[in-house]
């Protein structure tokens, strides 16, 4: 029994030493798997890191081709119809392709914007070159509209001041058809005798005197009967003796002319008397008309002298 319990309670030395071996043993084997356990851990992660690295460049990859690639059209009842209202197949662009169209979109706009900001630039500047010009055209008119008021004041200051020249006021001018006022008489009616047309002329328009030629080329008498003209003072030296009239204004002259009551025709030789209807007189002074419809009248034939038995 004592050896039992001394086998049993007591282990020898070298037992105690041996099974004391084993133990430090299972220890340090122990603490080195526990060393080794991370680069273990490591080194099993890496592959793993790896293999998903590949992995998302794969699928990057698959995407950017899928983007590349025309979406197909969509099917519906009746038949494919395209992915967009347009008809065509819409086509995913790259970025660097949307960043150059954006690029040439803004340098469009920024175009487009130079040439509206040129435009509304070109439209100032003429819309102030027009109001200089007319600023400089309203001042010249003031100058000149100062300088007539000007001239104006000084002449009627120097009618006023200056005596009236008493010569001056009976200097004759000339008698200008505008200054005369004409009226037309007859006396006699029967043709083969005398009809004396008489002119009366006022000087109406001149402040002053006006001097009248009176010649026979220049103041005359015609008569006419339709187309045909019966007497003319001038070619029947049939005029007034005086050579020149002096109308003084408001003053009235009366002259007559006198009809033999023939028919004188271009050369006034004829000696057959006129034959009786509607004749028109007409004075002009100058070579115009002093009147506008002349003086009409009718002539009448001579009476047959009764014969003696």
């Amino acid at each position: 029994m004592n050896n039992q319990r001394g086998s049993g309670s007591r282990p020898s030395a070298k037992g105690g030493r041996s099974s004391a071996t084993p133990r430090n043993a299972r220890t340090r084997g122990t603490r080195t798997h526990a060393s080794e356990q991370p680069r273990q851990t490591r080194a099993a992660s890496q592959p793993r890191r790896a293999t998903n690295a590949a992995q998302s460049r794969q699928e990057v990859r698959s995407r950017a081709d899928q983007a590349q690639r025309p979406r197909r059209p969509q099917r519906v009842s009746g038949g494919r119809v395209p992915a967009n209202a347009s008809g065509k197949t819409p086509v995913r662009r790259r970025p660097h392709d949307e960043a150059r169209s954006r690029d040439g979109r803004s340098h469009a706009h920024q175009r487009q914007a130079a040439i509206r900001a040129h435009q509304l630039r070109a439209v100032k500047q003429r819309r102030r070159q027009l109001r200089w010009i007319s600023l400089i055209l309203a001042f010249l008119l003031v100058i000149a509209a100062s300088l007539w008021l000007v001239w104006f004041s000084l002449k009627k200051i120097e009618e006023h001041a200056a005596p009236p020249d008493p010569a001056r006021a009976f200097d004759p001018v000339p008698c200008q058809l505008d200054f005369l006022t004409t009226e037309l008489s007859r006396e006699g009616n029967t043709g083969g005798q005398p009809i004396a047309i008489s002119v009366s002329v006022k000087n109406t328009g001149s402040k002053v005197p006006c001097s009248m030629e009176t010649s026979a080329s220049d103041f005359k008498v015609t008569i006419n009967t339709g187309d045909i003209k019966v007497f003319d003072s001038e070619t029947c030296e049939a005029g007034i003796s005086a050579p020149r009239l002096l109308l003084d204004k408001g003053v009235t002259t009366t002259q007559t002319f006198t009809w033999n009551g023939m028919y004188g025709g271009k050369m006034c030789g004829s000696n057959a008397p006129a034959a009786a209807g509607s004749y028109v007189a007409n004075v002009y002074y100058m070579g115009e008309k002093m009147t506008e419809k002349g003086l009409p009248f009718q002539v009448f034939s001579a009476p047959v002298p009764a014969e003696n038995n």
